[in-house]
């Protein structure tokens, strides 16, 4: 109940926030920065947290998105295709160790949100410590167009790797229009 307020405002910033998850001390929320620009790539992403009652945000990790807490203390968190682990003492808000790798493998999304790149981590996480993730390749900024005939036989088209997406072929096949670099 109540009414909803604003937790975070990043409007007049060059960063927009994903994926927050409010910490069972029911104070903090954990939540990604990206770039708004689609060319940035994800070694621009941090983690932060954010205090709702004082409004403080404290950068928790760079490098790194798609954070969730585990109830047994730890932060797991993507960076690239691959899933890391930290220990975090809740009570401090503070990391007690070293990111360790625990899955290779995720898969990362390849759209685009406005002018924000997504680049998030095909992971969640439930409650009871449960993970469901697409595998596939991190998204690389060089992506190849190619076409495949009914056959299934593909050639790939002479153009330099890009970040492409929603490609559409012609009625009569000789010509393809694609959205690059989300403009």
């Amino acid at each position: 109940g109540g009414t909803p307020a604003a937790v975070l405002d990043l409007a007049h910033s060059d960063d927009v926030s994903l994926g927050a998850q409010l910490l069972p001390d029911e104070d903090t929320l954990l939540y990604t920065t990206a770039k708004r620009s689609v060319g940035e790539r994800p070694e621009a992403d941090s983690l932060f947290m954010r205090s709702l009652r004082s409004g403080t945000s404290t950068p928790l990790l760079e490098f790194a998105s798609d954070a969730a807490y585990l109830p047994s203390g730890h932060i797991v968190f993507a960076r690239q295709g691959t899933l890391y682990a930290v220990p975090f003492e809740l009570a401090t808000r503070t990391l007690t160790g070293d990111p360790v790798p625990v899955l290779e493998g995720i898969g990362r999304a390849t759209t685009f949100t406005g002018a924000a790149a997504s680049r998030t981590a095909q992971i969640s996480v439930a409650a009871p410590g449960l993970l469901a993730y697409v595998a596939g390749p991190a998204l690389t900024q060089n992506l190849d167009l190619a076409l495949f005939d009914r056959s299934g036989a593909g050639e790939r088209l002479d153009l330099p790797g890009g970040m492409y997406q929603f490609p559409r072929v012609s009625p009569d096949g000789t010509r393809v229009a694609v959205e690059v670099g989300g403009r």
